[in-house]
């Protein structure tokens, strides 16, 4: 996965506050490990949803498709359009 400068200058300006407040290794460390899964915990989400649409999508066409058929079918056409995707 690629990390973005937002990222970059995002973890920068945090490395630094935590210097200035007195954080510890230990305790960067830990806050380091939960922001890495909260980032992953949002990653997940935004494919699960993007997957979600992909397959509305998909059922959608699939149902404008057969709707295309009964409409040829019903006008008695052979000529019924071939919709590859």
């Amino acid at each position: 996965m690629m990390v973005s400068s937002v990222v970059v200058a995002a973890f920068a300006c945090v490395q630094q506050l935590w210097g200035e407040i007195g954080k510890s290794l230990e305790e960067r460390e830990r806050m380091v490990g939960e922001l890495e899964a909260e980032c992953m915990r949002v990653y997940r989400r935004k494919v699960d949803e993007a997957t979600g649409e992909r397959a509305m999508l998909h059922q959608s066409l699939a149902a404008g498709e057969a709707e295309i058929a009964a409409l040829t079918a019903a006008l008695g056409s052979d000529n019924s359009p071939q919709l590859k995707v």
